[in-house]
């Protein structure tokens, strides 16, 4: 099991409040540094994203679920969900 980090969002919204709040400081001009797309017009997303050792876990509506490198965006695994 890997370790948590002050900035995991291991559940929904971030806390067991759903505050959806981050702890730290934002950027005095913060950016969009990455940006994730399927390439499949059909697997749209809905919900919150999970963060957790590096990763950005989520889910698409075509049964897939992708572990995303938080500091890249590339693709680290896709599974299909049975």
């Amino acid at each position: 099991s890997l370790p948590a980090f002050a900035e995991d969002w291991s559940v929904v919204r971030g806390d067991s409040q759903g505050t959806g709040v981050a702890a730290g400081v934002l950027p005095k001009d913060p950016k969009v540094l990455w940006e994730f797309k399927t390439g499949d017009d059909q697997a749209g997303f809905e919900g919150t994203p999970v963060i957790a050792g590096g990763k950005v876990f989520l889910g698409d509506f075509q049964g897939n679920v992708y572990a995303i490198e938080l500091a890249t965006g590339r693709v680290a695994w896709k599974v299909k969900a049975k």
